[in-house]
């Protein structure tokens, strides 16, 4: 079995040390020789930054991979197997004119949802004979929507058995547009509460924020889900357009209003550029798991900054053979660190908002304002 498969089908997810270490060493060598092999683009990428393969020999020089910016992939179509090896093809949920492309053959695509499958079965949250009602707060699905969030979603209903799915973004053939659902969404919200099945809460927290203030605003009192129902949320925390609700109190103010442990409701970082997902642990942390690596870099020289100090982050994975993205900076201030009191030996990372204006915009900007929230 090659290196990249012994990684990412490794079983447990947060599994760290010199054996850890090793295989995801081996695996990124791997990765990168078939990408400076097949795919041009990135073997010119390397020869402009004075990169060779044969000189990335251990984790120590991880740093000096050359990584793709994650804007690029908003404008270059990057490939790394013939077209005709592509299975799957997803955008970023950007505005119009800013969505990335990210493609997927068919031995990658199985490794990444397998990675996900054990990312959150090692927290608690995959159980496939447990019946589960879902409202998924990302745009449905529909012909030509190919959007990483609604694929990545779908993905999450499937942890469970899945009764109904109900999603809040619902899209408006007379506008052409996506609109939020709220009067749908609390209907569905107290059918769920007495239908005797957990409830899980996905998608972008901004409208499940939203529909908390909708239900305040009608007089209406605190649901009552109780201990087995969930809040799994990724995204982003901005809950209307400009303005921020500090993470703590919004995680306080959910838990009241949904009637369940505030530990249930746990953050996910994800990037359909990048693939691999990051699920907060107990102490709210992200978690990196064996199948990548993070490294925040400093955002005037782009040097890499050891834990503690803010930065740029750069997520690297070999999973993804199709298209050179085994290392991707984003446009995410975040810190790392290591020794989490959860026991997890992996490093951590915290997200710190946004850099840049407009053109960064994440996911959960975007639906906003194409809701008109």
């Amino acid at each position: 079995m090659e290196a990249r498969d012994l990684l990412c089908t490794h079983p447990t997810p947060f599994f760290s040390g010199q054996e850890a270490d090793t295989l995801f060493l081996a695996a990124m060598q791997a990765a990168v020789e078939h990408h400076y092999d097949h795919c041009p683009e990135y073997r010119a990428l390397c020869r402009y930054r004075g990169f060779v393969p044969d000189e990335f020999v251990d984790l120590d020089s991880l740093w000096r991979l050359p990584y793709l910016f994650v804007n690029v992939l908003k404008h270059h179509t990057l490939l790394s197997v013939p077209a005709d090896q592509v299975v799957l093809r997803l955008t970023s949920s950007g505005t119009t004119g800013q969505t990335s492309q990210v493609f997927f053959d068919r031995a990658s695509l199985d490794l990444g949802l397998g990675m996900v499958a054990k990312v959150f079965d090692a927290f608690g949250l995959k159980d496939p004979t447990l019946e589960v009602n879902y409202i998924a707060f990302v745009q449905e699905p529909r012909r030509g929507n190919e959007r990483g969030t609604s694929y990545t979603d779908d993905n999450v209903t499937k942890l469970t058995a899945r009764r109904e799915v109900v999603f809040a973004l619902r899209f408006d053939e007379r506008t052409g547009d996506y609109r939020f659902a709220v009067d749908e969404v609390l209907a569905k919200m107290a059918e769920f509460q007495v239908s005797g099945y957990p409830t899980r809460f996905i998608g972008f927290p901004s409208f499940l924020y939203l529909a908390m203030l909708e239900h305040e605003r009608r007089g209406g009192a605190p649901f009552a889900f109780g201990p087995r129902c969930h809040v799994i949320t990724g995204g982003g925390w901005k809950v209307h357009r400009d303005k921020e609700v500090p993470k703590a109190e919004l995680v306080e103010r959910l838990a009241g209003f949904l009637g369940l442990p505030a530990a249930n409701i746990r953050d996910s970082f994800g990037m359909v550029e990048h693939g691999v997902p990051y699920v907060e642990c107990e102490h709210h942390r992200l978690h990196v798991p064996v199948y990548a690596r993070s490294l925040i870099r400093d955002t005037e020289t782009l040097a890499p900054l050891p834990h503690g100090e803010v930065g740029l982050l750069e997520l690297c994975s070999p999973f993804n053979l199709a298209m050179p993205t085994l290392a991707i900076l984003t446009s995410d201030y975040a810190v790392s660190g290591h020794g989490c009191p959860c026991g997890r030996g992996t490093d951590y990372f915290t997200l710190l908002g946004r850099a840049g204006t407009r053109k960064n915009k994440g996911c959960a900007i975007a639906a906003l304002e194409a809701s008109g929230s």
